[in-house]
């Protein structure tokens, strides 16, 4: 029986007990993380989990709905300031001068792009936005599993030890993570994001 009424469950906590084990993460400290009494409580809600059928098409669903990464996404798990922690269905757009790039995260494990006409027209943004060159970096968004929110702080800090002060967070906004999320073509997502 779970601890919390938040306690993760089904799919998302087989993900997340995989994703903690390939990072190393102490399995004793699983119950209380996922939310649980203890570990047999934590086992039957395991076991719970492996008995959810596969999807599988319906009169009702369609082939799409089965591989539309909208209708199927599933957080990342981890630790965070001592909590477990998810990724939501959404991502925000980083901006960086390549000069602050260079000097500050050369060996950052984020994946940085140019930014180009195309960025900027597919953006919404003025041609002329930035005065110097820059780069751009997309990171998801962050909320601890009891449904609290995660500081953008600590958000920035998770991604690479990121300070406010390098990055241009006069163009950052928080997004769905799709392309129809992106461009509000009406379609329902797993978080009610049009």
């Amino acid at each position: 029986m779970a601890k919390e009424d938040w306690a993760v469950k089904g799919r998302y906590l087989l993900k997340g007990i995989d994703d903690l084990k390939i990072q190393g993460e102490d399995e004793k400290l699983f119950p209380e993380l996922f939310g649980y009494r203890d570990e047999n409580d934590l086992r039957e809600a395991i076991e719970d989990a492996k008995k959810i059928p596969e999807k599988k098409l319906t009169p009702l669903s369609s082939k799409d709905e089965l591989v539309n990464p909208d209708f199927n996404f599933i957080p990342d798990f981890f630790i965070l300031n001592d909590f477990l922690a998810h990724t939501i269905y959404e991502e925000g757009i980083l901006y960086m001068s390549n000069k602050c790039l260079e000097q500050n995260y050369a060996d950052t494990e984020l994946e940085w792009f140019e930014v180009d006409e195309e960025h900027l027209e597919d953006n919404g943004l003025d041609l002329n936005v930035f005065d110097e060159p820059m780069s751009y970096s997309y990171i998801d968004a962050i909320i601890y599993a009891d449904g609290e929110p995660v500081e953008f702080d600590d958000i920035l800090e998770h991604y690479g030890n990121l300070k406010k002060h390098h990055l241009d967070l006069d163009h950052f906004y928080w997004m769905g993570k799709s392309f129809v999320s992106r461009h509000n073509f009406g379609l329902r997502t797993p978080y009610g994001l049009n």
